[in-house]
């Protein structure tokens, strides 16, 4: 029982008691055998490219421009499973070997490819303003392929809601196009003070679990009648997040005797998406406090994530089962230290997660909580050597 007085169980014990109690437990064979089909993904990516870059200056202005060429052919394996009235058909028996190799036509998946090439423009121009003081802007084109997982694999079919989840071979990448506008303040004799400002403009945004006509992923009108097909799509048009980035580190070093060794450091980021995101925090901060002084190195650090949103975007607060999930904010605190021995040796301990904070996952409300994982903290120590 974990500290919310749920079940929880504890996948090692579990894997002691099969050692010493094989006999209380029974191989799924049937489920296995299905896992089996549902998990054969298989994907063939091909990417040739080429890349040209100019740099120039003048006095305290900087120039650089890069053109880049990529080539991509991809391949998907698609499996495609019978439905249920085809199954009922078959007189075969549910829950059997043969019903799910029947099922999954014996692993058989089909191959759909695609291909496709793109020109990438990046560039920016860094003036000096000051010998502290440094202006910057910078633009770049880019793209983000689509994840393995939802250009091919199995067909999952859910018969009480009439849907069919699909891969969709013919799945676009996403293009961005980032503008980056930063100041930036030297301190001396070791330190940074900096703002910067961003645009991210996606086109083609890929978006997971959306209903579709079976046209749009590669099936035919005839395939799984009767049912909706969801899958993962291409939102039309231009999607644009902002973001501002805040920023100081610097080392103490103007401080007085011991205190020397004293660095501080953090960043505040904040964005401002056109509509909603799934997994992007609409805030998020870092920080730190390090010494070092002789042969002790001891730091402090911490990290900030606001709640954000983990559902896909088709889901609504009566989506059966669980709503919109989110993922509730969290802190996380870390520590570590090195004490140097000598030129070859340094002992380092480190500890991540310090005070144990629950990854709390929950849904519509915080108030409803859906997961909550305590993962514990963990601590390395280790004896490093070095020659």
């Amino acid at each position: 029982m974990n500290a919310q007085n749920w079940r929880a169980d504890n996948n090692y014990a579990t894997w002691t008691l099969f050692q010493q109690h094989p006999e209380y437990f029974t191989a799924d064979t049937v489920g296995n055998l299905q896992r089996r089909y549902l998990n054969d993904h298989r994907i063939r990516e091909t990417v040739a490219a080429g890349y040209l870059e100019a740099q120039a200056q003048i006095n305290r202005l900087k120039f650089d421009i890069g053109l880049r060429y990529e080539g991509t052919r991809e391949g998907a394996l698609v499996a495609q499973p019978h439905s249920a009235q085809e199954m009922a058909a078959t007189g075969l028996t549910a829950g059997t070997v043969d019903y799910v190799n029947y099922q999954y036509n014996y692993g058989r998946q089909l191959w759909k490819t695609g291909s496709y090439g793109d020109w990438f423009l990046s560039g920016g121009v860094k003036y000096d303003l000051n010998r502290h003081l440094v202006a910057q802007f910078a633009f770049s084109q880019a793209i983000l392929r689509p994840d393995y997982g939802n250009l091919g694999g199995a067909i999952s079919i859910n018969e009480s809601s009439q849907t069919v989840t699909v891969p969709n071979p013919l799945l676009k990448p996403e293009h961005s196009t980032k503008y980056y506008l930063s100041l930036q303040y030297y301190l001396e004799p070791s330190g940074i003070v900096a703002a910067s400002a961003y645009r991210l403009d996606v086109k083609d945004m890929q978006v997971t679990g959306i209903s579709v006509g079976p046209e749009s992923v590669g099936y035919g009108p005839n395939d799984y009648a009767g049912y909706t097909y969801v899958s993962t799509i291409n939102q039309p048009g231009v999607s644009t997040t902002n973001g501002v980035t805040l920023e100081y580190d610097q080392q103490m070093t103007f401080l007085p005797g011991v205190l020397k060794g004293l660095g501080l450091r953090g960043s505040f980021n904040w964005v401002d998406p056109d509509s909603v995101r799934v997994n992007l925090p609409i805030y998020s901060a870092n920080w730190g406090v390090r010494y070092g002084r002789g042969p002790i190195d001891v730091q402090l650090t911490g990290n900030f994530q606001s709640s954000y949103r983990t559902s896909a975007l088709s889901n609504t607060p009566t989506t059966p089962a669980n709503g919109i999930l989110y993922h509730a904010d969290r802190t996380l605190w870390n520590v570590s230290a090195t004490y140097k021995i000598s030129k070859t040796f340094a002992f380092q301990i480190a500890g991540r997660n310090i005070f144990n904070a629950p990854d709390i996952v929950y849904s519509n409300v915080r108030s409803r909580v859906q997961l909550y994982s305590v993962y514990g903290s963990m601590w390395n120590v280790a004896l490093k050597a070095t020659f």
